[in-house]
């Protein structure tokens, strides 16, 4: 595990940084988190896709299929019977593939591994940053934009800050850096693979990492599609029954 803090963080950005965050100055006019401007999807989203791990020495891969609304409500629905409802920053469902019921996520239970993985409630959260983090950039080049951020109130988030990474050209997030209250690096999302749906950039591979236990999970999409075939119906905790 790596001891750093988000200060040396900043010394090695190197002497570009900009402790006036320019990229923030129009939104916070406005009065607006600046991170609405990145990380967005069209209306209505879906794709196939599959989670690899390594379990017990093998390598494993788990196939689900996305759906996705209003670029704030997410479901997956995992082959086996396992499905995951996100329907607010804070209110995530989930129904276990041995479950008759469908069950409100706690907090505690939103930071553990789904199917035995380094994927958590709580990562799959993280696909809309605006609701949970206010942030503040510390550099910007031409073609990327460095920011810390840090957990609104009462979003009971485990991870204490994140360095994040944007591409400037796709208004997208590239990697996430979390510490724990303790400063330490402690967890790391990847994105990339990005491909172009309904004018919007959308990470078809992201790799979850704990830095701790050195152990990651991957997630990597196709056939993804900008659908009006996603119906809001889906979007209800009584649908994962379905």
């Amino acid at each position: 595990m790596q001891r750093r803090t988000f200060l040396t963080a900043i010394a090695a950005l190197g002497p570009a940084v900009v402790l006036v965050p320019g990229w923030a100055q129009a939104a916070t006019a406005k009065k607006a988190n600046p991170l609405d401007s990145v990380d967005r999807y069209p209306s209505r989203l879906s794709a196939d896709g599959s989670l690899e791990f390594v379990r017990g020495g093998k390598q494993h891969k788990k196939a689900f299929k996305l759906y996705m609304l209003g670029g704030q409500k997410l479901r997956l629905d995992f082959a086996g019977g396992l499905r995951l409802l996100l329907v607010g920053p804070k209110k995530v469902y989930l129904r276990a593939a041995s479950a008759a019921k469908v069950q409100l996520v706690s907090t505690a239970a939103r930071r553990r591994g789904l199917l035995g993985t380094e994927l958590r409630p709580e990562d799959i959260m993280m696909f809309h940053l605006a609701p949970l983090f206010s942030a503040h950039v510390v550099k910007k080049t031409k073609t990327e934009i460095f920011a810390f951020l840090t957990p609104k109130p009462k979003t009971n988030l485990s991870l204490v800050q994140a360095l994040q990474k944007v591409d400037v050209r796709k208004s997208v997030t590239k990697e996430l850096l979390f510490t724990s209250a303790g400063g330490d690096y402690v967890r790391k999302i990847t994105r990339g693979g990005f491909v172009k749906v309904g004018g919007l950039w959308i990470p078809t591979a992201t790799t979850i990492t704990n830095l701790v236990k050195r152990k990651s999970a991957r997630l990597t999409l196709k056939n993804v599609s900008a659908t009006k075939a996603v119906s809001p119906a889906l979007f209800k905790s009584a649908a994962l029954t379905a």
